[in-house]
């Protein structure tokens, strides 16, 4: 059976992109490549760029929420769960779905992400750098 992965990203997915949009697509790639998983790279900011191996798209709070539901694993990278704590962990609550954050910020308010960390309970894998 195929996992439904979605990797979210703050950064935009245009032709040229900044590192941490790069290690989401590449990172992305990789699972998709397995053919074990249908990857689905959502930017919040903003998606003019295609990928033959991963469905690239922009998404605002509603898209972003059905996304989550329907996904086997959420993997969040950068402010993201500090800006959308609610669209990611509510969706997250309601179906069981695995939240893997990686922390790699530029500004760190580790009380208010901390929060959102508890929130998650269980469900949250952390990786700090």
């Amino acid at each position: 059976m195929t996992q439904r992965i979605v990797v979210v990203t703050e950064e935009p997915l245009t032709e040229r992109l900044a590192g941490p949009a790069i290690r989401a697509l590449e990172l992305s790639r990789a699972l998709a490549g397995s053919g074990e998983c249908a990857v689905d790279l959502v930017s919040l900011t903003g998606c003019v760029r295609v990928d033959d191996l991963v469905a690239l798209r922009l998404a605002g709070e509603p898209e972003l929420r059905g996304l989550v539901r329907r996904a086997d694993a959420v993997l969040v990278q950068g402010d993201v769960l500090a800006s959308r704590p609610v669209a990611l962990l509510a969706s997250n609550s309601e179906n069981q779905t695995r939240l893997a954050v990686s922390i790699h910020r530029r500004r760190h308010p580790f009380e208010e992400t901390g929060v959102a960390f508890k929130a998650a309970r269980d469900d949250c894998f952390i990786e700090m750098r």
